[in-house]
């Protein structure tokens, strides 16, 4: 299985504003819901980062 990296205080952070948090797109990934990933926007900032599209 793929290695997912995120940081813990940001995920805590979209947990309590109700958005949408790293473990679930994670879930959202391993049940194939995953339909794109596309090259993120600020690509020479944040090299490491993809922008994951799926389905709702």
């Amino acid at each position: 299985m793929k290695e997912y990296l995120w940081d813990a205080n940001k995920n805590e952070r979209l947990r309590k504003e109700g958005s949408i948090y790293f473990e679930n797109i994670l879930f959202q990934i391993e049940k194939g819901f995953l339909l794109d990933i596309l090259q993120y926007p600020n690509s020479e900032k944040y090299r490491r980062q993809k922008d994951l599209r799926g389905r709702t």
